[in-house]
């Protein structure tokens, strides 16, 4: 019985608990989109300082190595690695939000992916290129990347993922 009780309080409070996490949730449209903007700029802007530092870092293994063409060539394999992410960001917030595709939320949910994704290239640059092999780092860690999530069920008592929606 008191299992039962768990679930049930649970049910209740998961979504209760979700609302309070994300400032932009029950908002309006409109409102959910400018708030959705207003945390992807913020994460292009921490992306923007972690990239300049990883460039940086770029810089010097290349300046280290010298003229040994062999092992140089870290700038110009950091800036095509950055092409390629950007292609595939908008590649993939695009598709995503296809699913909502004519309807008012589809720019949310694009936007919702864009820092989805923003934060956790900011986490692997930050991992990747800042990072000493002895673990010591310039710059603190970027925030853990925002969990994916949509938004527009949580409210409901039990999470159902949009793939296992029913078709519209």
């Amino acid at each position: 019985m008191s299992t039962l009780i768990f679930y049930a309080i649970a049910a209740v409070a998961m979504p209760l608990q979700a609302k309070a996490a994300d400032p932009c949730l029950g908002t309006s449209t409109p409102d959910d989109q400018a708030c959705q903007n207003e945390k992807l700029a913020k994460a292009n802007k921490l992306l923007s300082q972690y990239m300049a530092a990883a460039r940086q870092r770029a810089i010097e293994i290349d300046s280290y190595v010298g003229s040994n063409a062999m092992e140089a060539g870290a700038v110009k394999a950091f800036d095509q690695a950055k092409v390629a992410w950007e292609t595939y960001r908008d590649a993939e917030c695009s598709a995503v939000s296809r699913e909502y595709a004519g309807g008012t939320i589809a720019g949310s949910f694009a936007t919702i992916c864009l820092t989805r994704l923003t934060e956790t290239r900011a986490y692997t640059v930050w991992e990747q290129w800042l990072v000493a092999v002895d673990g010591s780092t310039k710059l603190p860690p970027p925030p853990t990347p925002t969990p994916a999530r949509y938004h527009l069920y949580e409210t409901a008592p039990t999470f159902i993922p949009h793939h296992a929606m029913p078709s519209r």
